[in-house]
């Protein structure tokens, strides 16, 4: 049991990509809370892998494309989030790892209550320079006090 590798994986604070990485989950705040498809799908590899909270998987750029234009048209269309990072790790130079929660807000900014807030895991890549979003795995937390909870 004690003969595993270590990942060795690089914390955000000995990483000079953290700023950019923080300002990338920015951006796809500001672009969710405009209901922008295609600035929320503007970095989002060609080949990326997104997991949406109730399991559904959705292989290739058009079709997360497509799902977002349509949650943001429909279900998401007043919803508002606050993405918070809890964790940047970089497992390899041009990977990274994104923990962060999304919790939901109404249209005055405040904590919507009795709406469920959901933990992400962005995976990252750097290609030709630039940060790309390469999958996406959601989960939704069953209430709002188990966000708390887990703080």
């Amino acid at each position: 049991m004690l003969n595993r590798p270590e990942a060795r994986i690089r914390l955000a604070s000995e990483h000079t990509d953290t700023q950019e990485l923080t300002q990338f989950v920015l951006e796809m705040e500001q672009a969710f809370n405009r209901k922008d498809a295609e600035r929320v799908c503007r970095d989002v590899t060609r080949d990326a892998v997104w997991v949406d909270p109730a399991g559904v998987v959705l292989e290739g750029w058009y079709r997360i494309f497509e799902a977002r234009k349509s949650l943001f048209d429909g279900p998401l269309r007043e919803l508002r989030a606050r993405y918070s990072i809890e964790h940047i790790r970089f497992p390899a130079p041009d990977a990274a790892l994104v923990h962060l929660v999304q919790e939901p807000l109404d249209q005055r900014g405040q904590p919507l209550s009795g709406a469920r807030a959901c933990r992400s895991l962005y995976v990252m890549v750097r290609r030709d320079g630039r940060w790309w979003l390469s999958a996406v795995q959601n989960t939704e937390l069953p209430t709002p006090q188990a966000l708390r909870d887990s703080a």
